[in-house]
């Protein structure tokens, strides 16, 4: 199954979270089946908004953290 999931979730879905969205996120990284499907402006959104200064304040997420998750998005979209 081919999947997209919103800004919202990506964003709510870093290495800091143990919530439902990187539960997702995980789920369908370890499912064969599925497959994550991204834009370069979708990416790009999720880099822009874990940059704001009121989600470093809420996540406390470094610049390489972010870089980190944007490249494991990429890995999972890539299959």
């Amino acid at each position: 199954m081919i999947i997209t999931l919103d800004t919202g979730i990506l964003v709510r879905a870093t290495s800091r979270s143990d919530g439902p969205a990187r539960r997702l996120l995980q789920q369908i990284a370890n499912d064969p089946s599925h497959r994550l499907a991204l834009s370069p402006y979708i990416v790009g959104e999720v880099g822009k908004a874990l940059s704001y200064p009121r989600m470093y304040e809420a996540l406390h997420i470094t610049p390489d953290q972010i870089e980190d998750h944007l490249a494991y998005l990429k890995r999972i979209a890539a299959g």
